[in-house]
């Protein structure tokens, strides 16, 4: 089978209580938004959630799968070091997308695969049903907009040739430059990326992120779009239908989440 829905999500570590204490009311459209996809995933009932971080290991020009029977993470670098995230690890569909790869991508094989904060945020939502979970962590590279689409066919062909029901999740944050007090302070080309992310989902083309110039990328301090091209090219065969379920920037960060599901031609 082919890919079975694709999401967007953000990864703000304070959306869980124990980090944002209290800040994390500031973002509850965000919180709501989240937690209605997990919870259409867990109806769905996927065969393996393929989960892309943008800060998980990764490599220059080659795309890492990392292999193992269990992944696990913690928020310890945000001062929470409990409690520990685990969740089973479909190594079986990764060695698949490695040999579909062609060279695209690598392997590294480890113990526990480790999760970072973009892997931890959004798998945090599916609280008790995470030991049902079956997930395959993928890390984007530094290569171009067009090799991460064609990475992303290659999730899409290792989901029909395994014929395993998959769910994509991309995990990224949008411009981090929306405001003075954010984190890098403001840029316009902040709002600009933002918005135009946003009318890219609204308008279910997401073969458009492609086309996302790297200046205003860059200018914008996302650390989204290289997951959400992987997402393009996941669904560059398949019509479908986009919709953006929040977007708030309140800290000066955009958070945008957002599914994308297959409709009949």
């Amino acid at each position: 089978m082919a890919i079975e829905a694709a999401y967007i999500v953000p990864h703000p570590p304070l959306i869980l209580p124990a980090i944002g204490k209290g800040e994390e009311r500031r973002i509850q459209n965000t919180i709501e938004a989240c937690q209605e996809i997990t919870d259409e995933i867990i109806d769905m009932a996927p065969d393996t959630v393929v989960l892309i971080s943008p800060h998980a290991e990764f490599r220059r020009e080659r795309f890492l799968v990392p292999k193992g029977k269990e992944a696990e993470g913690d928020f310890a670098m945000f001062g929470h070091p409990r409690p520990t995230y685990r969740v089973p690890y479909d190594n079986d569909f990764a060695r698949i997308i490695i040999d579909e790869a062609d060279g695209l991508a690598e392997a590294k094989g480890y113990g526990k695969v480790p999760l970072d904060h973009g892997a931890l945020v959004p798998l945090s939502f599916f609280g008790d049903h995470l030991e049902r979970l079956n997930i395959v962590l993928v890390a984007p590279s530094a290569s171009s907009l067009a090799r991460h689409a064609a990475f992303g066919d290659v999730l899409r062909r290792a989901a029909e040739k395994d014929k395993s029901r998959v769910v994509l999740v991309a995990s990224g944050d949008l411009s981090h430059r929306l405001l003075d007090e954010g984190p890098y302070g403001y840029a316009k080309e902040g709002p600009r990326f933002d918005d135009l992310v946003c009318d890219i989902i609204e308008r279910s083309r997401p073969e458009e992120f492609l086309q996302i110039e790297r200046d205003l990328a860059e200018r914008a301090g996302e650390c989204g779009l290289r997951p959400f091209a992987m997402l393009a090219g996941a669904l560059r065969e398949t019509r479908v239908q986009g919709r953006l379920l929040s977007y708030e920037g309140p800290f000066g960060v955009g958070y945008a989440v957002a599914s994308f599901h297959p409709v009949a031609r």
